[in-house]
């Protein structure tokens, strides 16, 4: 279920501030569901132990939104999708958060078709997702998906 609050960007993918609170002891991190990320909070997934030059996801979600963290290393997303103005293609590359000035997450929505590559050996990518899983959900074919799921 995603929150309406006005104040989110209406963009299909962005990236997300998280506060820090950093001292002496580390620092710390908070994600909050309705605060931070603009959906309830379903399902949370990381991928670990990942090669470097490794590509995942290649799929788009017909319902599901989702937020991606990158705990160590780097990883390379490309987001693709169709609107009004034809077909929009971004790179971001999202780097490990542990440092106080680097603390962002990247919000993926519904139809984006997402692709992401380690660009370092043992990267990690924690992800919060506002569904449940399903294969129901997913558009594995390019096409399709930059069509906008319709056959």
């Amino acid at each position: 279920m995603t929150v309406d609050k006005p104040w989110w960007p209406q963009t299909p993918w962005y990236l997300l501030d998280v506060p820090v609170h950093a001292d002496r002891r580390g620092n710390l991190f908070a994600v909050e569901a309705e605060r931070i990320v603009p959906f309830v909070v379903k399902r949370v997934y990381w991928i670990t132990q990942w090669p470097q030059g490794m590509k995942r996801g290649n799929h788009a979600h017909k319902q599901g939104e989702q937020v991606y963290f990158c705990l160590s290393g780097s990883v390379h997303f490309t987001m693709v999708k169709r609107g009004p103005n034809g077909i929009t293609k971004e790179e971001i590359v999202l780097s490990d958060s542990h440092s106080a000035d680097n603390h962002s997450g990247l919000y993926i929505g519904p139809m984006v078709w997402h692709s992401l590559c380690a660009q370092e050996e043992g990267s990690i990518i924690l992800a919060l997702a506002s569904n449940y899983y399903t294969e129901e959900d997913y558009i594995r074919d390019y096409e399709e998906a930059v069509r906008g799921g319709g056959a």
